[in-house]
């Protein structure tokens, strides 16, 4: 049976990946989820082609979710579709070239064929970025590997109308890059950011969600750690079975 698996911020480097891959002997028939700051769509679509052919040619598919580091996928080159990969069902993103390669909407109701069964999922990306400042001069100073995107978080209205979905759906599972602002790990905090200039509009907004949805297990990636606090998993390196 294939399997779904889940990992952590990735940036563009899939060696661990690749490892896994070969560890598992998985197939395109299996699908990783990458919760965020998967370095897909990063410099644009030239640029990003490397990578995207590297991981095309991989034994595995992907479920990309929407980091701060992420570019929303440009509809000039991506189109809604359903139904492509057997272990997901739910409305995506997806380019005719890549067509093992799956991005997430902003947000959205998703369902993942498990090892013990169908699960209903919640997917909200984006997050802010706490050295947006460091990344901001660094680029005035002409370093093109520090990006910054001014969309990088949901709006006002894409958390409103997610707060309404999710009510509804009350999903068992729920999948985002950042986590409920009572979860931060602040021994991952950045060491040289004053945190008072943090921007934790999306935490904030998920403590709403985490009080109000009965959810037996949320992932997400972001801090870079692995570890487990009550039913919030943080991913990074690990790559586990989606449960």
């Amino acid at each position: 049976m294939p399997h779904v698996f889940i990992t952590g911020d990735k940036h563009g480097d899939y060696k661990s990946v690749e490892k896994f891959c070969l560890k598992w002997n998985t197939s395109k028939d299996d699908l990783l989820i990458v919760l965020g700051d998967n370095g897909v769509n990063y410099y644009g679509p030239h640029k990003d082609k490397k990578l995207k052919n590297y991981l095309a040619s991989l034994p595995i598919s992907f479920f990309m979710i929407k980091g701060n580091h992420d570019q929303r996928p440009s509809l000039k080159l991506y189109h809604e579709d359903v139904d492509r990969h057997l272990l997901v069902k739910g409305t995506y993103l997806i380019e005719e070239d890549y067509p093992s390669l799956l991005f997430s909407m902003i947000h959205g109701q998703y369902s993942f064929l498990t090892n013990n069964g169908w699960k209903q999922a919640y997917v909200m990306g984006g997050a802010y970025s706490a050295d947006k400042w460091f990344r901001l001069d660094m680029q005035m100073r002409g370093y093109k590997g520090y990006r910054w995107f001014a969309d990088e978080q949901m709006t006002e209205s894409e958390m409103k109308d997610a707060l309404d979905c999710i009510q509804t759906v009350k999903p068992e599972i729920i999948l985002t890059h950042t986590c409920p602002f009572v979860y931060e790990p602040q021994d991952m905090f950045i060491t040289n950011v004053n945190q008072g200039t943090v921007d934790r509009t999306m935490e904030y907004f998920f403590d709403q969600v985490d009080s109000i949805v009965d959810y037996k297990k949320w992932y997400c990636g972001h801090w870079h750690t692995d570890r487990t606090v009550d039913k919030m998993r943080f991913m990074y390196e690990d790559i586990i079975l989606l449960e």
